[in-house]
């Protein structure tokens, strides 16, 4: 009668003959890889495993697990209380031959993410604000956490690795069959957030939301030494005398923000809104790489914009954006000796840009039970940095896009 609860969930099961290790092709043929791909499928020749039929060895295999309890209450006709409880697992693991026949051995790639969090809020619609005017308040709360397991493995001798059978993140070459070392590295997050806000109806086409949001995590990146000679995992060499299996190179930072907000709406003319905001916003960066943490993106952005469908059957939104990043976050592009990405940050970078939606719709114009439509959206967005402690930098494009 007055609270609903819904119960979802999926399963993914991905059994792939996935290979990495055969994109390239011959050179020595005289055509492209890609017409001795469309000749030869998988076989194509410039792999020195493809005489021994071992790139059949070669697989990804992915599983992905998510539920979700959603719980809505209305407790009056003013009044809604929401709650969600969530968590997901999803592990995919690829498997590659490194050497040819007779004596092969393989490698996997295993890595695990698990996700779960929850969280709450309350709605309090139509409050008295002045006079007749009103005002819907809205607050919640959440926390979510991450983890992420990234496990290099490797099999014996001419031992096969698939979904069954994962391969040794412990493997230390010349001990107990093994010819590699293996390596292992463990990150972790949690995030807990509040916000408030309210939507304040100051006249019938008037509107104002301001608001808050305070956002307070923590990152840990855990490294598993596995060999019996230093190496790296990402970009971080590890101490010679550390030993099989061992806790080395963790690292912690904590992070917390107070980000305000507000945004306008106004219904002036007919079937037409007006519309503007500025938030503060922050993101976090990637944890993996040679240094951590990085400093995380925290920007100021403002919009401001028009939204009708004054005219028959069309739909228009457009608008102008801003936004200016601290400690804005680029990924190089090369890469560490080790084949790990590199992250990088500038000081400061400066978005603007505009952005042009449009939808028409046939039902108005000729009726029936069917709509045909076509949408269309044009953006443009000159992204340059502003601030770096390399002078160079200063002026120049960011390497992508918003």
């Amino acid at each position: 009668i007055n609270q609903d609860l819904t119960v979802s969930g999926v399963y993914f099961r991905q059994r792939d003959n996935y290979d990495e290790d055969n994109f390239e092709g011959d050179d020595s043929l005289g055509i492209s890889a890609e017409q001795q791909f469309f000749n030869n499928g998988r076989w194509k020749s410039g792999n020195p495993l493809i005489a021994d039929g071992l790139t059949d060895l070669n697989t990804y295999n992915a599983d992905y697990f998510r539920l979700q309890v959603a719980h809505n209450w209305y407790v009056d006709s003013n009044t809604t209380v929401s709650t969600r409880i969530y968590g997901s697992d999803h592990e995919r693991n690829r498997f590659s031959v490194r050497d040819p026949a007779p004596n092969f051995h393989m490698r996997g790639r295993n890595r695990k993410y698990t996700i779960y969090g929850a969280d709450s809020r309350v709605e309090f619609a139509n409050l008295p604000l002045f006079g007749d005017r009103t005002q819907d308040v809205q607050a919640g709360i959440s926390y979510e956490h991450h983890s992420f397991r990234n496990c290099t493995s490797f099999g014996k001798l001419n031992e096969v690795l698939d979904s069954g059978n994962t391969g040794n993140c412990f493997a230390e070459d010349g001990v107990n069959g093994y010819v590699d070392d293996g390596a292992l590295e463990k990150f972790e997050t949690g995030a807990f957030t509040a916000f408030l806000q309210s939507s304040m109806h100051l006249t019938k086409t008037f509107s104002v939301t301001p608001g808050v949001r305070f956002v307070s995590y923590d990152v840990k990146r855990n490294g598993v030494y596995a060999g019996p000679n230093p190496i790296h995992v990402g970009d971080v060499p590890y101490p010679a005398d550390t030993e099989a299996g061992e806790l080395v190179g963790k690292e912690e930072s904590s992070f917390n923000h107070v980000l305000p907000g507000v945004a306008l709406s106004w219904r002036g003319i007919y079937n037409t809104y007006v519309y503007g905001s500025y938030h503060r916003g922050v993101t976090p960066s990637v944890a993996r790489g040679e240094f951590f943490p990085l400093p995380e993106e925290v920007g100021d952005n403002f919009q401001v914009g028009v939204r009708t469908t004054a005219f028959k059957g069309l739909t228009l939104d457009l608008a102008y954006f801003f936004s200016r990043i601290d400690d804005y976050q680029i990924k190089e592009a090369f890469t560490a000796p080790s084949g790990a990405n590199i992250f990088g940050t500038v000081d400061q970078a400066e978005i603007n840009g505009f952005e042009i939606y449009s939808r028409l719709d046939s039902q108005p114009y000729i009726g029936g039970r069917l709509n045909f439509f076509g949408e269309a959206t044009y953006t443009f967005a000159d992204s340059v940095i502003t601030e770096s402690n390399v002078p160079a930098e200063v002026g120049k494009y960011l390497p992508e896009v918003p």
